[in-house]
């Protein structure tokens, strides 16, 4: 019966995807696990990650982009209200005066900010700067906290794939048994079928942890700002 369910199950997902995509898959791929190798990471410590997604997190990026835009900002706004001093010096020697002269002037320019408008636009920038600031410690943040929980959560994934893979095994080897035993008349076949149902159970509980765990791995690496082509490509091959 579990079989006959999955396959009904199958069947309504085919028919769902058929309504988005316009048209009716010839097949469905299942995801592999004859040959459970663990892929090597795109790097294999902690902290690499860490490293990782703070060199090339798209939200870390813009985030950082956004306080380096207010600074100057800030800069701009402050050149407009704060007095600026400019000086020049020169120099020129002729055949007039054979010392040369020496001349120089300062220029003191001071804005005239009507109605504190300008003073508000200072004030304003700052609190921007303040604000880019915060924004950017709170995607720290959360980028820190979200490889640290993905990184986990892959190892974890990983040691379940290992137990499904070996209750595989032995649901397999219970089955022949039973099998041999019904051939030899000491069973019935209701035996036969609910280890058949129990092998097949543990088959589907394999391919959903694997699925799970390519899931955080990929998760890890979008977190990290690393799911680029080559990744994609290479979690293409593993599952086919």
């Amino acid at each position: 019966m579990n079989i006959l369910r999955a396959q009904a199950d199958l069947e309504q997902n085919k028919a769902e995807l058929a309504a988005l995509i316009d048209q009716m898959p010839d097949k469905v791929d299942q995801i592999r696990t004859d040959s459970l190798v663990k892929p090597p990471m795109l790097v294999e410590s902690r902290e690499q990650w860490l490293k990782l997604a703070k060199d090339n997190s798209p939200a870390l990026l813009v985030a950082a982009q956004k306080v380096k835009a207010s600074e100057f900002a800030q800069q701009s706004a402050q050149g407009g209200y704060y007095p600026t001093i400019k000086g020049n010096v020169d120099y020129r020697n002729s055949d007039w005066h054979s010392n040369g002269e020496l001349s120089a002037g300062i220029t003191l320019n001071v804005p005239i900010d009507l109605n504190g408008a300008t003073r508000a636009n200072v004030d304003e920038a700052a609190l921007n700067v303040l604000s880019a600031k915060q924004d950017i410690r709170l995607v720290e943040s959360d980028i820190h906290k979200r490889i640290i929980q993905r990184f986990t959560q892959v190892a974890i994934n990983w040691n379940q794939v290992l137990m499904a893979s070996e209750l595989v095994e032995l649901r397999d080897k219970i089955l022949r048994s039973k099998e041999k035993l019904y051939d030899a008349g000491r069973l019935e076949v209701s035996d036969v079928i609910s280890a058949h149902n129990r092998l097949f159970e543990a088959k589907h509980s394999l391919q959903t942890h694997f699925y799970n765990y390519w899931r955080q791995r990929i998760g890890l690496l979008q977190t990290a700002g690393k799911l680029d082509d080559n990744a994609m490509t290479r979690i293409s091959q593993a599952f086919n």
